[in-house]
């Protein structure tokens, strides 16, 4: 029997800090924020104001958010029992375009308006959601699951501005939120959804730090000076835009009557004054070098999109700046695709995780979500691919020709496929050949439990379209010289 472990190794400690509270509830603890407007809960209502009245800032979420919205995201996973895996997609609805969807009525959610509402967390620094369970039938394109199921109604979005306080445990994990809830009337109701049911996006988090950091953070700064500049522009364009009527009044006039010609003076088509002898009336404009505030608008800008590395925003207002675009998105992608990675990590383990262990226990193994890679070259041309399967790099097959058709918004393959139903995990054939000196194009795990008959027919296409296009590159070869 092997020795216990000591208790040095299976007690925590330490502290993760940035807590407060009493009596068992511990909550974050933000006063080390040195900006007040941005302690919890006020910093909600800054960073919505920053991106919702900011032009540049606005840009700059829009920016990061739409090529991940944009991007296509899938269900993965060879080793996992397939009827899992389909089931998973059913209730996310993320099955190819030409497959269509596999829900139970009424079960379900949009992926995409969950991402949308999910990559508020880069703006808040933190988003919640609520998974809300339902009970029924499996959708019946799904044979081999059990009569009733636990559907994925929907992830209810708990808006960081409803909330009363994030809950925190002693140890620095996540404990819950809270919020208070109408019951009825002018009524409401404390309650606390705990991480039993939640799905938390915290971006950027540091410690017990569930508050996340909002990319807007170190925009802040630039923001606010940005908003000062542009009210005292609007005070000097309302002030000296124009210009200041000055009345001239004789001795012994009445400077009143002098102030009164001047304040009813207004511009337009038949502006005119008319004044007794002696008073005289111009319009004088600023005198002397006055400060030009625009570059200084265009520095809080250039600033704002830096801070988020989207610095190819700024590109084209000044010369010599473009060929620096091909850099800079490269920055920028690579930041995208680290959110899309911690995107991908939480929906695996605190979304398809919790469904799949709600339905078929906790042992059971479980998917993965994956996205596309975000990259900045575009996909490869059509000569580019022409090569790659002439020199041999790549095989075509008709998962190849599904990403071209994808890729290119290409209408799907008419081709009919002998695709059977999903079976039990224990009827899977055994792996087809394999190619020589080539993994195999599909095997029994990863093409979802089809039949060996279309996998050895998906072989043998192949191996023709394989031997077709050596036989048209031989035809090709220049003939050697007599």
């Amino acid at each position: 029997m092997p020795a216990p472990y000591p208790s040095a190794l299976t007690t925590e400690v330490g502290s993760p800090g940035g807590l407060s509270g009493a009596g068992g509830r511990w909550t974050v603890d933000d006063s080390y924020e040195e900006a007040v407007d941005l302690r919890w809960p006020n910093s909600v209502r800054v960073f919505d104001l920053m991106w919702r009245t900011d032009g540049q800032t606005n840009s700059v979420v829009r920016a990061i958010g739409l090529p991940i919205r944009q991007t296509r995201w899938a269900v993965t996973g060879s080793n996992v029992d397939p009827r899992v895996r389909a089931l998973v997609e059913a209730e996310l609805g993320l099955q190819v375009d030409e497959e269509g969807r596999r829900r139970t009525s009424g079960m379900g959610f949009s992926f995409d308006e969950h991402l949308r509402t999910a990559l508020l967390s880069l703006v808040y620094g933190f988003m919640p959601f609520e998974q809300v369970y339902a009970l029924g039938p499996p959708p019946a394109s799904i044979p081999g699951l059990p009569p009733v199921l636990a559907h994925l109604r929907k992830l209810a979005p708990r808006m960081p501005r409803t909330l009363l306080r994030v809950d925190v445990a002693a140890d620095g994990g996540l404990a819950g939120v809270t919020q208070l809830v109408p019951r009825g009337g002018y009524l409401t109701q404390e309650v606390t959804i705990g991480t039993d049911r939640l799905v938390m996006y915290a971006n950027e988090r540091v410690g017990a730090d569930w508050y996340g950091t909002s990319i807007l953070r170190s925009a802040f700064k630039h923001w606010l000076l940005k908003e000062q500049t542009l009210r005292l522009m609007a005070v000097a364009a309302e002030r000296n835009s124009l210009g200041v009527p000055v009345v001239t009044y004789p001795a012994g006039g009445s400077r009143a009557e002098a102030l009164a010609i001047g304040k009813r003076f207004r511009a337009g088509e038949e502006a005119a004054v008319a004044q007794e002898e002696g008073y005289s009336t111009e319009l004088l404009g600023v005198t002397g070098s006055t400060i030009d505030l625009l570059p200084h608008l265009r520095w809080h800008d250039e600033s704002i999109g830096r801070s988020a590395l989207a610095m190819f925003l700024n590109l084209g207002h000044d010369r010599g700046a473009r060929s620096l675009g091909d850099t800079f998105l490269d920055f920028f992608t690579l930041a995208e695709n680290a959110i899309v990675a911690h995107l991908e990590e939480v929906l695996t383990e605190h979304v398809v995780r919790d469904l799949v262990a709600v339905n078929f226990g906790p042992d059971e193994p479980y998917p993965t979500i994956k996205a596309d890679e975000i990259v900045t070259g575009g996909p490869l041309a059509a000569d580019a691919i022409s090569t790659l399967v002439r020199e041999g790099v790549i095989i075509p097959d008709l998962d190849l020709e599904a990403h071209i058709r994808r890729q290119g918004n290409l209408p799907p393959s008419m081709r009919a496929e002998a695709a059977g139903p999903i079976g039990p995990i224990e009827s899977l054939p055994q792996p087809v050949e394999e190619l020589p000196g080539r993994p195999p194009p599909m095997t029994a795990a990863a093409s979802g439990a089809r039949s060996a008959a279309e996998l050895g027919a998906r072989l043998e296409t192949v191996r023709a379209r394989l031997a077709a296009y050596r036989a048209a590159e031989a035809r090709q070869a220049p003939r050697p010289a007599a």
